[in-house]
């Protein structure tokens, strides 16, 4: 399982690099942290610019996943 979500991280992480203002995958990629790791967003997330969006994202991915 952890594998598997391992190739989801970078497999979203590729896809912001290569788009990052693309709208709908900032929007999926907010509820893949939200939804399976666990990561809500800060309020006031959806109101900011597409790049600073990008940029959080990618620094929330960026991180070890750990199983409890």
């Amino acid at each position: 399982v952890l594998l598997v979500m391992q190739e989801r991280v970078f497999e979203v992480q590729r896809m912001l690099d290569e788009h990052p203002e693309d709208e709908s995958l900032l929007m999926e990629t907010a509820q893949f942290l939200e939804i399976d790791l666990c990561v809500a967003p800060p309020e006031g997330f959806a109101e900011w610019p597409a790049s600073r969006r990008a940029e959080y994202l990618k620094r929330k991915l960026n991180r070890p996943l750990r199983v409890c």
